[in-house]
C-alpha cells in the first residue's frame, strides 16, 4: 500500500470505480445522477489539496480521503473508495488511527461528517474514529429527499451549549 496526495486522475479513477453505497451518498448531495461527471466534479473539488490523500492498492488508486477544513478549527471528513479498499482497509485505519491521535491534540475543536442513512458500513467506520452521532438524522437532507445522519467528534474542553 502507498497514500500520496491525491490527483485528479487519482480521484476521477476511484470515483468512477466506487463502491455503489459510497456513489448513493455522494451522488445524493451533487447536481448530477451521472458517475463520470460526478467523478469529475470531486476531481475539480478535491485535486491538489494538501488535505487531500490517495491510498494505492498495487499501484491502482483505490481510497480517497481527507480532513478538510471548511470553517476554522472544524474538520469535515470525506472517503469514497472502491471494491478493492478491503485489500488495505487496515493499514488505512492504522495510519487513519495515529494521523487523528495528532489532529485531535492540535488546535482543532470539532471533526464532523455526514453520512446517507442506511450506509451501515461508513457509519461502522466513522465511529471507529471516534465520531459519534450527533441527533436524529437529518430527513430531506439530500437532493431527493434522502436522510442523512451528522456524526461529530468534539474536544471536551468545548463547553457546551457555548
Amino acid at each position: 500500500m502507498r497514500i500520496d496526495y491525491a490527483t485528479a486522475a487519482d480521484i476521477r479513477a476511484v470515483a468512477l470505480a466506487m463502491r455503489q453505497p459510497d456513489f448513493d451518498e455522494f451522488v445524493a448531495l451533487a447536481q448530477t445522477d451521472d458517475r463520470i461527471e460526478l467523478a469529475d466534479v470531486l476531481a475539480a473539488r478535491y485535486a491538489g489539496r494538501p488535505d487531500v490523500m490517495v491510498a494505492f492498492w498495487e499501484a491502482q488508486p483505490v481510497a480517497v480521503g481527507g480532513l478538510v477544513e471548511n470553517r476554522p478549527h472544524v474538520l469535515t471528513a470525506l472517503f469514497f473508495a472502491t471494491d478493492a479498499f478491503p485489500q488495505i482497509a487496515l493499514e488505512v485505519s492504522y495510519m487513519a488511527t495515529r494521523m487523528l491521535r495528532d489532529i485531535k491534540a492540535s488546535d482543532v475543536h470539532r471533526i464532523e461528517a455526514v453520512s446517507l442513512v442506511g450506509h451501515d458500513e461508513a457509519h461502522r467506520w466513522i465511529r471507529h474514529f471516534g465520531l459519534q452521532p450527533e441527533g436524529p438524522p437529518m430527513r430531506g437532507y439530500g437532493k431527493n429527499g434522502e436522510a442523512y445522519q451528522q456524526f461529530a467528534w468534539v474536544k471536551d474542553a468545548c463547553a457546551p451549549g457555548a
